[in-house]
């Protein structure tokens, strides 16, 4: 079995150093091509001290997680009301087969399955206030 201390005797003899192979420890050397997460990937981590952690979390938590839990509440209530529109009749009144049915809870899911690439590229290409700018415009001229 190898010891930590085998394996430090053998980097001691190597002929190879991580510098002449283009490796840097927690740094890139070479970011021919490299985009911007990479180089910001490869930064040295910022020192956040306790209190500074805690606040940080703190206003986060303000901030975004009633959105979540509002985001959460509407889509439970989205697939209920669809589940007590099948009891009610919904199906008889407007004719669908079970097959249709089926896919109305569905094909939310199969537009968000398409549009969360192309929405997450472009959030990375243009600045995130132009992107939601643009896309609080279109769903804007969307409502009819």
């Amino acid at each position: 079995m190898t010891t930590p201390g085998d394996l430090e005797k053998d980097l001691k003899h190597s002929t190879t150093t991580a510098t002449e192979l283009g490796i840097a420890t927690g740094h890139v050397t070479n970011d021919k091509g490299a985009d911007g997460v990479l180089q910001y990937a490869a930064a040295e981590a910022v020192k956040v001290d306790e209190a500074t952690n805690k606040r940080l979390l703190w206003a986060i938590d303000i901030h975004v997680m009633p959105w979540l839990c509002g985001l959460y509440v509407l889509q439970f209530l989205d697939k209920g009301v669809l589940s007590y529109a099948g009891v009610m009749g919904l199906q008889q009144e407007t004719n669908m087969t079970s097959f249709q049915y089926s896919w109305l809870g569905s094909i939310y899911y199969v537009g968000y399955m398409f549009a969360v690439p192309v929405h997450n590229r472009l959030m990375q290409r243009f600045p995130p206030s132009k992107h939601i700018a643009v896309c609080e415009y279109m769903i804007k001229d969307l409502q009819v």
